[in-house]
């Protein structure tokens, strides 16, 4: 008889524990969804690893796992190229950007991150092909994305002086020189502007 009642008490402490743990489990998976759909990838992976620790063998959550970690990976790459690019950077957020597309060729934020890039390229295509109103075109769309802080703008503007001279338009080339020493007199193009008023204006 007590043996009998033994064996209730620790079937029924058993089943707590094991609706305890289903509760825990539970919550850990909710709680990392939650996380998962609102961006924050890396609670949603500390949320589904404490899950897994009740259940190893637990394919799904694997694989949620390698989603969070997989878009995080490309929002860390996201964030670097977004930084190259405040910093003026072309060539390293443009490697930050294509990395992510390697893997994901829909990414329509990388791809519409890319677009700036992409026209910056053309323009320079274009300036090499002595093209200078179709490149003057492309580097003032540029230009005009840009928040005015952001480094490229100085290359910008003085890529337009440039242009603007090959194009003929002296009064154009000295706007966009000047532009450059009022804005970014800190520049590294700012000396260069300067030199180009000095020498022929």
């Amino acid at each position: 008889m007590a043996k009998e009642y033994i064996n209730r008490i620790t079937e029924q402490k058993n089943k707590e524990e094991y609706e305890n743990m289903q509760k825990q489990f539970q919550k850990h998976i909710e709680k990392g969804k939650f996380f998962f759909d609102n961006g924050y990838e890396k609670d949603a992976i500390n949320e589904w690893q404490m899950a897994l620790l009740m259940v190893p063998e637990n394919m799904e959550l694997k694989e949620n796992i390698e989603k969070a970690k997989y878009r995080l990976n490309n929002r860390e790459y996201i964030e670097s190229g977004k930084s190259y690019f405040r910093k003026g950077d072309i060539e390293e957020a443009k490697k930050c950007f294509e990395q992510i597309l390697s893997v994901d060729s829909e990414n329509k934020e990388v791809i519409e991150l890319l677009k700036p890039i992409r026209t910056y390229e053309e323009a320079q295509d274009l300036e090499k092909n002595k093209k200078y109103e179709e490149a003057i075109n492309k580097y003032l769309y540029i230009f005009n994305s840009l928040e005015k802080k952001n480094p490229l703008c100085a290359a910008l503007l003085y890529k337009l002086g440039k242009c603007s001279e090959k194009n003929n338009d002296a009064n154009k080339a000295l706007y966009y020189y000047r532009k450059v020493l009022e804005e970014y007199p800190k520049s590294e193009f700012a000396d260069e502007s300067k030199a180009e008023i000095n020498k022929r204006y």
